[in-house]
Parts: C-alpha cells; sequence; structure tokens
C-alpha cells in the first residue's frame, strides 16, 4: 500500500547499499572479518527488510498491536535461539558462575533497551510511516557500530570507514526525503 519509491530515494537506497558495501570490503581486505560474514549479514538485513514489508501488509489481517506484534517476534526468536544452542551444544558449557554484574548488566540492558522498547518502536514506525522511511535505521545501525567501536574499544577507523560512513548516513537523507523524480 505505500507509494513506490522515488527515484530519488531508491538513489539513496543505492547509495547506503554502496557505503555498506564499502565497509565490508574494507573489513574483509583488513582481515578483521570474513567474506562470508559478511554475505550472511547483508542476507539477514536482506530478510529483515522483506519481513518488514510482509508485516506491514499483513498487519491490518492479523490485528495484532504494535506491543503483540513486538512480543510475538521476540518470542519466537527467542526459542529460535535456544533451538539453535541446544543443536550446537553451547547448554553443556554456560556456567552460571562465568556469569558477571557486569554481563547481567548488558544483557538487561539489551532485552529492555535493545529489544522490547526497540521492538516495539520499530513496529509503530513501521505501521505509521513509509516503509522505506521506517527501514532506514538499518544503514545507520553499522556506522553507529564503527563509531562506538572507534569509541570504546580504540578501533582504528581510515579514510575507506570514513567515506563509507558518510554515504552511508547521505544515504538516508535520500530516503527520507518526500521529492518526486
Amino acid at each position: 500500500g505505500d507509494p513506490r519509491p522515488s527515484l530519488v530515494q531508491f538513489f539513496g537506497l543505492g547509495t547506503g547499499f554502496t557505503g555498506l558495501i564499502l565497509l565490508s570490503v574494507n573489513q574483509t581486505a583488513s582481515g578483521t572479518d570474513s567474506g562470508w560474514g559478511i554475505l550472511l549479514v547483508l542476507c539477514a538485513a536482506f530478510g529483515w527488510v522483506t519481513g518488514s514489508f510482509l508485516s506491514k501488509k499483513q498487519a491490518s489481517e492479523t490485528r495484532l498491536s504494535v506491543i503483540q506484534t513486538s512480543a510475538l517476534l521476540m518470542f519466537i526468536g527467542g526459542l529460535q535461539s535456544l533451538a539453535g544452542a541446544a543443536v550446537l551444544g553451547e547448554f553443556s558449557t554456560f556456567s552460571m558462575d562465568s556469569v558477571t554484574p557486569l554481563s547481567a548488566g548488558a544483557l538487561f540492558y539489551l532485552v529492555i533497551f535493545g529489544a522490547i522498547i526497540a521492538y516495539t518502536c520499530y513496529f509503530w514506525l513501521l505501521l505509521h510511516t513509509r516503509t522505506v522511511v521506517a527501514i532506514s535505521y538499518e544503514y545507520v545501525n553499522p556506522v553507529i557500530g564503527v563509531f562506538l567501536g572507534w569509541l570504546l574499544a580504540g578501533e582504528q577507523v581510515d579514510g575507506v570507514i570514513v567515506t563509507a560512513c558518510c554515504l552511508t548516513v547521505l544515504s538516508v537523507f535520500f530516503i527520507v526525503s518526500r521529492k518526486h523524480g
């Protein structure tokens, strides 16, 4: 039901994707990431975008509230994670003694802010704005990750990374544009 993205928005999507590819290729070339990892992340992003379009399309049929949709996503995702952990044998290597207050606090933060609040806000945004605008956050997240890696972990940032991040952030301006043409 959304209007087709304009040429400016398609340009923004292409610019953002180019920035992410440039960032990915740079990470692979520097040996800090594998090509397979990058491919899997891009496939996951494509899956998320596809799911976002389908979720918005099906929202009126399910009649679930934003909170119910968010809870359902987290419940199914949690079950999938538990099944994956069981298949990989991760339960046998887990020990409550290895859980520190810092790691428990980080988990609590991720559950509250990274999941409950973030997913609920995302689904609200998905239902109240154009899908292309709602999914533009996917371009900003890697840039935030690069910035936090530099700020908190002392990761190196070179000209290629800065260029990729600038292209990615610039793309969001084109994506949220309402101009047609």
